[in-house]
């Protein structure tokens, strides 16, 4: 399976511009989220990016982000269960504050091989 860094977009009909290929996904995201002539993105797969978010009017809570929610809730029940499961016939259990730090390790490690 080969994979490419670059690719060669054409321009115009007779012109081509070489381009890095994270910065082509991020025009094809940026294109596909224009709407009606706004942009307004409704997602994204860039970290850096913002997006639209949809709020109902009455609604008075603010916005959070899941990290945001993940670690009040840790706050909040950090000593109680948060998960519970069966291995060979015996019950274990995390704490949701085990679940954070387990959490906290996977996404360092999910970072560190450029997932």
């Amino acid at each position: 399976m080969s994979t490419y860094s670059h690719l060669l977009l054409p321009v115009t009909p007779l012109a081509y511009v070489v381009m890095d290929y994270a910065l082509a996904l991020k025009i094809a995201t940026l294109l596909m989220n224009h709407v009606e002539g706004e942009y307004e993105p409704l997602w994204t797969t860039f970290a850096d990016s913002v997006v639209k978010l949809r709020i109902d009017q009455s609604c008075s809570q603010t916005p959070i982000t899941v990290h945001q929610m993940f670690k009040e809730t840790v706050d909040k029940y950090g000593p109680l269960n948060a998960m519970a499961s069966k291995k060979n016939g015996k019950w274990e259990k995390i704490t949701f504050a085990e679940y954070y730090n387990l959490s906290w390790k996977a996404a360092k490690s999910f970072l560190k091989v450029s997932v």
